[in-house]
């Protein structure tokens, strides 16, 4: 019989962007996300991942605005080996697991899962966290209803948002924020 695998959560680093982009460019191919993020795949992580977050445009109050969104980039090793990622945003409409994608040498062993328990472990106590899912990504919907995800819009994509009454599950373990990650908490605008 084999050992049994350990999952770990820690925050990527910049060389992480090396496997997580072509994941990101596969998923928005096979419809899970849309073609933008193929395009933008290697300027968002980077963005991520050197600065903490991106500058975008955003449609607020009928107008567009420029926006500073926070950023964090989750990984998931299974015994110390890169399996999968997930990217959340943190801005004035909330905390959103926002991107994710695993190798799939790792698909169906407990990765995002992990990942999904350990973003919920580290969003704000306070405020909305929520999730996008399109049509094509049944099983990342499945996995968020489990954790107490409910379905708050229809449309594509849907929207599924924590129902805070549902008991937040434990992260596998802590992990410390970077040096960066921790500055922008202390800077965060508050509007």
């Amino acid at each position: 019989m084999s050992a049994p695998m350990t999952i770990t959560i820690r925050p990527a680093v910049v060389e992480d962007a090396t496997w997580i982009a072509p994941l990101l460019r596969e998923g928005a191919r096979q419809g899970h996300f849309l073609d933008i993020v193929s395009v933008q795949a290697d300027k968002l992580l980077e963005s991520l991942l050197k600065f903490g977050g991106l500058t975008m445009m955003k449609l607020r109050r009928g107008r567009e605005e420029v926006c500073t969104v926070h950023g964090y980039v989750w990984v998931a090793n299974v015994d110390n080996e890169p399996a999968a990622f997930l990217i959340c945003m943190d801005d004035q409409e909330g905390y959103e697991l926002h991107l994710a994608g695993t190798r799939s040498a790792y698909l169906q062993r407990g990765c995002f899962k992990a990942l999904v328990g350990h973003a919920i472990a580290n969003a704000p106590s306070d405020g909305r966290v929520f999730a996008r899912c399109y049509p094509r990504s049944t099983v990342a919907a499945d996995a968020l209803r489990r954790y107490g995800f409910v379905r708050s819009s229809s449309g594509d994509p849907m929207e599924l948002d924590l129902k805070r009454t549902a008991p937040t599950p434990p992260a596998p373990e802590p992990v410390p924020l970077s040096w960066w990650q921790r500055f922008l908490e202390r800077n965060k605008r508050k509007d």
